[in-house]
């Protein structure tokens, strides 16, 4: 089903520029597979969308900025199902029962079970009676893995991921270390939020030119109306090894001697192999 929604600013000096956002985040036409068409000089701004479903649910807002300052319009898009033309008939088992009084009995409700129920009653007087529910399942988000490991090279880009199940709209918070990441006060942090497809969405934390210190336990939590949930990714960032420190010499004979130093930060990757150079001196 196509569909589109149009903003239009009724006041106001010229020109204008109008941009749209997504449950706070800048829309994503690619995504979305929408297309934003401006006109009248930016008074008038209309989203096309291509085939409208459940990945395009939310709270779109439409931004209008001139010299002056900047207003704005929020709404929420539900997209709705329709029932099917034809229905299955359910049989009691251990995830759903019929009770006596025709009522259905979920033990453990599952995202799968979402949908339209047809509820029909006949007792062999006239045409019996008959009935259409939709069953509409809140899901928290959730994340199928609770934990990753993740490693980069220092001076590289870190790409960290998240990718939880759930109810849109969704908020993500960073944390490393127990702390919430502010990419306001940490110019080489970037967050972005993309919505995958119908059920899927992926945040992502990226961290430009990967230093030691980023070498920490970051926390993706995701929430919703209906819960949270939080995935923990050790990030280790491998670094060339520092030079050993405190050398000394031990146990000098006519053909042999002994050195020792204290083993020095490894970068985070196992040391292979120290070299030891000489050289002669005067006297």
């Amino acid at each position: 089903m196509r569909t589109a929604v149009t903003c239009i600013v009724v006041a106001g000096d010229g020109p204008l520029t109008t941009r749209w956002l997504k449950d706070g985040i800048p829309l994503d036409e690619k995504a979305l597979d929408a297309t934003i068409i401006p006109a009248e000089e930016g008074f008038v701004s209309t989203i096309t969308i291509k085939s409208l479903g459940h990945r395009h649910n939310g709270n779109y807002s439409c931004l209008a900025t001139n010299d002056v300052g900047t207003g704005s319009y929020s709404a929420i898009l539900i997209v709705k199902d329709h029932p099917p033309d034809r229905f299955k008939t359910i049989v009691s088992s251990s995830h759903v029962h019929i009770l006596v009084n025709g009522s259905l009995n979920f033990r453990s409700v599952e995202t799968s079970d979402a949908g339209f129920y047809l509820c029909e009653a006949n007792n062999g007087v006239g045409s019996g009676l008959s009935t259409v529910v939709r069953f509409t399942v809140h899901s928290a988000p959730q994340f199928h893995s609770k934990f990753m490991v993740l490693s980069a090279r220092r001076g590289e880009r870190c790409t960290i991921e998240c990718s939880p199940n759930g109810d849109r709209p969704m908020r993500f918070i960073w944390r490393r270390n127990g702390q919430i990441v502010d990419p306001s006060n940490e110019a080489r942090y970037s967050q972005n939020v993309e919505e995958m497809d119908e059920y899927g969405i992926k945040a992502t934390l990226v961290i430009e030119k990967a230093e030691r210190k980023d070498s920490a336990l970051f926390m993706c939590t995701a929430a919703n109306d209906f819960g949270e949930d939080t995935m923990n990714i050790q990030v280790t960032i491998k670094d060339i090894p520092d030079a050993p420190q405190n050398l000394e010499v031990h146990d000098v004979t006519s053909r042999s001697i002994r050195l020792t130093w204290d083993r020095p930060f490894d970068g985070n990757s196992p040391i292979t192999q120290y070299t030891v150079m000489w050289r002669h001196t005067d006297g």
